[in-house]
Order: C-alpha cells, then sequence, then structure tokens
C-alpha cells in the first residue's frame, strides 16, 4: 500500500504553557476595537490570530504512515523487521535465524499486550474503542479513498451536495385560465363566516393594539463560555477556520473572553458570521459499493466556535420550549432515545386490559 506523510502537531508540556501565557499577554482590545461591528472581519481576523499563534508556537514534525501496518507493531518490533531485512539482504543465515526468533517472540509479546489493552477496554464498556481496534484487526471497515485522478466524481459530489445553494428557478405567476369552476387549485375552502354588525366593529376598534412580547435577550458570560470549551472534545477534527479543539480546550480559561465578545456581538446584531456559517461536507459511504451521487451521506464539519455558541442558545431555549414538548416525543431528547420508546411501547401493550381499551377506542 502507498505510504503517505502529514504533518501533525506535538503537544509538550512546554508548548502548552507558552501558548496560554501568549493568549494571556494578549490585548484583546487592540485586535477587536478596530473592526467595530464588523462582526466577518472580527471574527476572521482573532481565528487568524488563534491559527498564527498556534503555528509558532506548537512544534510540529512529519511522520510516515503505514496503512498496511497492524495495530500491534510498535516501534521495537519495527527495527526488528528492518533488522530481519538487512540480514536477508547480507545472506548472513546466523543472523538471520538470530533475528527470527526474537521477532516471533516480540511478536507474541506485541499481540498479548494488544490484546490486554482490547480487554481492559471492553470492561471499562469503552465500545468504540474496542469495535475500532475489531475493524483494524479484520481489516473492515477501510474506507475508499478519493484518487487524484477522480476529479469528475469530486465535481459531481459538489455539485450533488450543493445543489440547494443554488439560486431556484422563477415560479411562473401568470394567473391559470378562467374556467367554470370556483375553487382554486391549491386552496383549502373556508367556513362562511356571519357578516360583522356595527356594535363589533366598535369594540374591536376599542380594544388597544397589543404588541407581541419578545423573548428575553440573551447574553453570554465568560463562565458559560469557558464551561462549553472545557468540554469541547479533542478527539474531532478542526472545521473550516483550521482552529483546533485541542487548542479551544487547553487554552479554555484565556479564550473565553475574546469569544464572550464576539458571541455578544453577535447576538446584539443578529447576525451569524460567514466563517461559523461554512461547513466541510464530507462523503460517507452508504453502501459497501456506491454507485451514485445519492449512495453518500454528507457529513458537515463546521466550526467549533460555532457549535459552542450552539449550545450555549440550547441550554438557554430548552426550558423555554420544554414546556410545549410532547410528552412522548422521544427523539432530540437529552438521555432519550430509540430503546425507550420501544420499552415504552411494550410496556403499554403488555399492560393488561389495553387490547380492550383499544379495540373500543377504534370501534368507537
Amino acid at each position: 500500500m502507498p505510504l503517505s506523510k502529514k504533518k501533525v502537531r506535538k503537544s509538550t508540556p512546554l508548548a502548552e504553557e507558552t501558548l496560554q501565557d501568549c493568549f494571556d499577554c494578549t490585548d484583546w482590545d487592540a485586535l477587536c476595537l478596530p473592526h467595530g461591528d464588523d462582526i466577518n472581519s472580527m471574527t476572521d481576523y482573532i481565528t487568524d490570530y488563534i491559527k498564527f499563534c498556534e503555528d509558532t508556537i506548537m512544534p510540529s514534525k512529519t511522520v510516515s504512515c503505514y496503512p498496511n501496518n497492524k495495530p500491534w507493531i510498535t516501534s521495537d518490533l519495527k527495527a526488528l523487521l528492518n533488522e530481519k531485512k538487512r540480514a536477508y539482504r547480507y545472506g548472513d543465515r546466523e543472523w538471520l535465524k538470530r533475528v527470527q526468533h526474537q521477532l516471533r517472540d516480540r511478536l507474541r509479546e506485541c499481540k498479548n499486550t494488544y490484546k490486554g489493552k482490547l480487554e481492559a477496554k471492553l470492561q471499562q464498556n469503552n465500545m468504540r474503542e474496542v469495535w475500532s481496534g475489531m475493524k483494524t484487526i479484520t481489516g473492515c471497515g477501510g474506507r475508499r479513498r478519493l484518487c487524484e485522478g477522480e476529479k469528475e466524481r469530486a465535481n459531481d459530489l459538489n455539485i450533488f451536495f450543493n445543489r440547494f445553494s443554488f439560486p431556484s428557478a422563477q415560479v411562473n405567476t401568470t394567473p391559470p385560465p378562467a374556467s367554470s369552476k370556483t375553487t382554486t387549485p391549491y386552496s383549502t375552502p373556508t367556513p362562511s363566516q356571519p357578516p360583522l354588525s356595527s356594535s363589533t366593529l366598535d369594540q374591536s376598534e376599542a380594544k388597544p393594539h397589543l404588541a407581541p412580547t419578545l423573548p428575553p435577550s440573551v447574553t453570554v458570560t465568560t463562565c458559560q463560555v469557558r464551561r462549553q470549551l472545557e468540554r469541547i472534545n479533542q478527539r474531532k477534527a478542526p472545521g473550516p477556520d483550521g482552529i483546533s479543539p485541542r487548542i479551544l480546550r487547553m487554552c479554555a480559561a484565556q479564550l473565553s473572553s475574546v469569544f464572550q465578545r464576539l458571541f455578544n456581538l453577535s447576538l446584539s446584531l443578529e447576525r451569524v458570521p460567514v466563517l461559523w456559517k461554512t461547513a466541510c461536507l464530507v462523503p460517507v459511504p452508504k453502501k459497501t459499493v456506491p454507485s451514485g451521487p445519492n449512495d453518500y451521506r454528507p457529513v458537515a464539519i463546521t466550526s467549533h466556535a460555532a457549535k459552542v455558541l450552539e449550545r450555549i442558545l440550547l441550554a438557554h431555549l430548552g426550558p423555554l420550549v420544554k414546556p410545549s414538548l410532547d410528552p412522548l416525543q422521544f427523539a432530540y431528547q437529552p438521555r432519550l432515545g430509540v430503546d425507550d420508546a420501544v420499552i415504552y411501547l411494550l410496556q403499554l401493550t403488555h399492560s393488561p386490559g389495553w387490547w380492550r381499551r383499544h379495540c373500543e377506542d377504534h370501534i368507537l
């Protein structure tokens, strides 16, 4: 399989402390005040500054990825494999025999160590890591990567996933020709209402005009932003803004103030920055052998800063709409899922007298 190389960030305690000190010494007012109420330019400027500090302070290295290596192959085992290749190349049988014995023993130890890790994860009920390890061992679940020569296929996927972003065709507003029928298509007949009397008109005119009640304004605090930044999953990929979730979680205390200013400005202006509305779509196959664009599921990777604002607004809007929710709604509810719906349905069907009441209601 082809060898791939990629550049990764190496997080060290010294680099993390230096980055935190850098954000502590930053004058955020000097970066935000020149932009005024321009939320887009301010967001872009703050994002570029965070990425510049990350690129300057956090060390990076280029690693080689071998897709055909099994997860139990360590650096020591890889060194023995290379030594076996050198012994075979030089034709030294004694050296080759000795290395083969060492390689056999070391391979058995590495497999037993990896098996112990999987058993420990299974005991900890970490099914995600266990399932990922099983797929790696068996070689199943590998996604087919897009080759360089398939640019037309990539363009077709871009057009298919962004078909709703294109301007729609203008609707024909020409009135239909006159016909003998009085009913207009797509219209709902309304019941006839009696004519209003003069007294009714006077009473309606006498009533004062009541303005609709607006919900209270939302103001984000620094504690809320810091709490949500500390809950970010570091395993997620960075969004279109390029800010790593590890940096946001590691420097939550230093970045909470500037993100609080951006969130409050966005809520006061009732505008969302363009950078936070941008998403990278990753096509995930729905079946083993996809045949068309409709066989791919688009997974949107958005900015983590936008996700933090969404979680804060969800905590504010949740109690407001909770009284209006159906008590039997299991979808999009915290700590509820399809298992709860199935259990409720089974309990309802097995309860005594349910079939009789159901038949009576059906007959009535």
